[in-house]
């Protein structure tokens, strides 16, 4: 088996792990917790980077248990990220060309045009490395 396809079995594997948990929130008519968000949200932008294993470790922290959860954790806070913006944001990811090797600088996500809110329709590719434009609003996700 050779390095790509082992990359590639990583990221699917992920993906539908993660895919899998925001089903379960789904099915349980709710959105996710503080915790899982914020593990959610890393695991997908690790994805994005190309960093697998790094969002294969994510995916298992967002699954935790509550009561095996760190009740000292410092979590980011990702708010307005629910349900619905971070499928969007998975299956963008899941639809990422497969990289060899990791990039762990910035990625910056363009928002949503005017009048979207949160919501991820009409969701931009991430510019990586982009500098940011006078006057530009511009979100950067899950920095490492």
């Amino acid at each position: 088996m050779t390095q790509l396809t082992e990359l590639a079995e990583l990221k699917a594997a992920v993906a539908d792990a993660l895919g899998s948990l925001l089903d379960k929130i789904d099915w349980e008519r709710r959105e996710p917790d503080p915790w899982e968000r914020a593990h959610l949200v890393t695991a997908i932008s690790l994805l994005f980077r190309g960093a697998y294993s790094l969002a294969a470790l994510q995916a298992m922290n967002a699954a935790t248990a509550p009561e095996r959860r760190s009740p000292e954790a410092q979590l980011s806070d990702v708010s307005p990220y629910g349900l619905e913006v971070l499928r969007q944001a998975l299956a963008e990811a899941n639809a990422e060309p497969l990289r060899e090797w990791p990039h762990l600088g910035p990625i910056i996500f363009t928002p949503p045009p005017e009048g979207l809110g949160h919501s991820l329709n009409g969701f931009r590719r991430p510019k990586i490395n982009a500098p940011k434009e006078p006057g530009a609003s511009v979100k950067e996700i899950g920095s490492i």
